[in-house]
């Protein structure tokens, strides 16, 4: 289960890599927090706003963190419990290929632009 979780993760990442270096759009709806998270707009409701965990640290919400995400669930990388934290962008209590697919929703729906 462990080798499939890491291959899947692999390959995903290559995909999503190639996705997450090609620009599509602004980023100015996002605000960076004190505390680390990111406030952006929700897509279900445009006159509201959401605030998640910034997964891989760098200071925005894009594809690559829907990577990151992949990645810890593949054993890549991220293994504090600072780190593990912020892989939880559902805030269930639990990392899952939720957390990656709520950013891939966000960013199909248009809220990382």
């Amino acid at each position: 289960m462990k080798v499939f979780k890491r291959t899947v993760a692999c390959a995903v990442t290559a995909m999503l890599t190639v996705l997450a270096v090609v620009p599509v759009g602004a980023i100015a709806a996002q605000t960076l927090n004190p505390d680390g998270t990111i406030t952006l707009n929700d897509p279900d409701n445009p006159n509201s706003k959401i605030t998640i965990p910034d997964p891989n640290g760098d200071g925005r919400i894009s594809i690559a963190d829907s990577t990151a995400i992949l990645q810890f669930l593949g054993g890549f990388n991220y293994n504090t419990e600072e780190e593990s934290t912020r892989m939880d962008v559902t805030k269930n209590g639990v990392v899952s290929e939720a957390d990656s697919y709520f950013i891939m929703y966000l960013d199909a729906y248009g809220a990382l632009r």
